[in-house]
């Protein structure tokens, strides 16, 4: 009786310490990811290709559209920044954001663009989309803008990237 209780005991024990299969969790890399998909309604989850994942978009500068993204991490630019990036005032109270690549991120921006002409990409910083735009010509050089930023979302880029400049 003592060996079936302790048993019992035993397997209660376990089973309120283990929390079903454990699942890898990743943190994407800081940098530039082609959007696949946007999702408004986390209640119908699309089927992930291989090589996507679903994220969050952060809704400080996209204020209910859309909560997640799927992004395509086969390949992706890594935010490698050789200088610290320079916010300007652009028409219609929005801001550009020049932005200087180190040489291997460079040369990846530039296979990357070319890949993607017209279609979406998004910046991802600390594992969430910040913002979404669409590339309209190939990126040649170490240097690019980032246009269209409206409710301070190249300030708030400015301020994200200037603190990861590669040494």
């Amino acid at each position: 009786m003592k060996i079936i209780l302790a048993c019992a005991c035993a397997m209660l024990i376990y089973s309120g310490c283990y929390n079903g299969p454990k699942t890898k969790q990743f943190t994407l890399s800081d940098g530039f990811y082609q959007a696949m998909n946007l999702v408004p309604d986390t209640s119908q989850l699309p089927v992930l290709n291989t090589g996507e994942v679903l994220i969050g978009f952060d809704t400080l500068f996209n204020p209910g559209d859309f909560t997640r993204v799927v992004v395509d991490t086969s390949d992706y630019v890594p935010l490698e920044l050789g200088v610290s990036p320079v916010a300007e005032p652009e028409a219609g109270n929005k801001k550009l954001l020049s932005v200087s690549f180190t040489a291997p991120a460079a040369a990846k921006i530039k296979s990357f663009t070319a890949k993607r002409l017209m279609k979406e990409v998004v910046i991802v910083l600390d594992g969430k989309a910040i913002t979404m735009h669409k590339i309209r010509d190939t990126i040649t050089g170490d240097k690019m803008q980032i246009t269209r930023c409206g409710d301070d979302a190249c300030e708030y880029l400015y301020v994200k990237m200037k603190n990861r400049i590669k040494k």
